[in-house]
């Protein structure tokens, strides 16, 4: 005989509960469970044959299956383009959900593009214009000098137009008839008024002048000053007695390059060069007194004689 040998115990389960409610009005299921209190032990009857769960149907009070529709197409929308290659928009709407177990919405398109638009008119041919010549330039000289005249485009072309073709602008000679025996000098213009004192005691005060005309056929060429100083308040009550500081011209600047005569690019000209005052007199010191800007002949080298000559053309501009 088998000693302390455990019984044999079938498997237990408690009593179904009772069955749930139907989870639809049409074509539901309800469903009651029980659980395990006791499992097999030995050669008892096993739980693995035993159902734990049962479903079943339900729902008789069934109305007709309702499918999900949509709404028609709207008009399309207006055309992002007058003319050319173009979009529009149309969209539509789910009129009716689906109900009592019809077929659902799927994913189907709302929204809609389509292409749109249609070949542009060809605008109207329109030949481009020039504007009338305007009128000529003063004279570059007194002698044998050029002068010009310009115009611009007045209408582009468009469509199949002709487009501009010419000059936009022209030159000539002018004063061709030169005298040889008539030199005309260089002049000054007439010294500007003096200006307010610089200081209440030993100041200076300015006045400039300019080239008026510039020499022709050989005449005599500037010479002299084109701005001086002068002093003012001199010893004035203002001045102290006890301090005696000279004023002072800082040095020279370089002459500048040769400026030659409008139209000219070489031959006589002129060039200028100046001086500042470097600090004003104190006391009973000496005021300056000179010139500020001095101008001088100068000469730019003619490489050689000949009739005048254009330079290469500029690349065209962008169409």
């Amino acid at each position: 005989p088998l000693c302390n040998r455990a019984p044999d115990l079938d498997c237990r389960v408690t009593d179904w509960t009772d069955w749930s409610a139907c989870s639809k009005k049409c074509k539901g299921s309800r469903e009651r469970v029980r659980t395990i209190t006791q499992h097999s032990v030995g050669n008892g009857e096993s739980c693995n044959t035993t159902d734990t769960r049962e479903t079943k149907n339900c729902g008789d009070d069934c109305a007709d299956a309702v499918p999900c529709q949509y709404s028609d197409w709207k008009e399309w929308g207006t055309c992002s383009v007058s003319c050319g290659d173009g979009e529009r928009v149309r969209s539509r709407d789910v009129a009716q959900p689906a109900k009592n177990g019809g077929t659902p919405c799927a994913n189907a398109t709302t929204r809609e593009v389509g292409l749109c638009g249609g070949p542009c008119p060809k605008p109207e041919a329109v030949n481009c214009t020039l504007t009338k010549w305007g009128p000529w330039s003063s004279c570059s000289a007194v002698c044998d000098g050029w002068m010009s005249r310009s115009r611009s485009v007045d209408t582009p072309a468009k469509g199949d137009g002709l487009p501009c073709n010419g000059e936009l602008q022209a030159f000539q000679r002018c004063n061709t008839d030169c005298p040889n025996d008539h030199p005309v000098p260089c002049e000054f213009s007439s010294w500007s008024r003096w200006s307010e004192c610089t200081c209440e005691c030993n100041g200076h005060q300015s006045r400039s002048r300019s080239v008026k005309n510039y020499r022709e056929y050989g005449g005599k060429l500037c010479s002299g000053g084109l701005e001086e100083v002068r002093p003012c308040n001199q010893n004035s009550a203002s001045c102290p007695k006890n301090v005696a500081v000279d004023c002072e011209f800082a040095q020279w600047e370089q002459w500048s390059e040769c400026k030659l005569a409008d139209g000219e690019s070489c031959g006589v000209g002129r060039q200028n060069r100046d001086r500042r005052v470097a600090s004003e007199a104190q006391g009973t010191g000496l005021p300056c007194r000179g010139e500020l800007t001095q101008t001088r002949a100068c000469e730019v080298r003619c490489s050689q004689e000949g009739d005048c000559k254009w330079g290469g053309w500029s690349n065209w501009t962008k169409c």
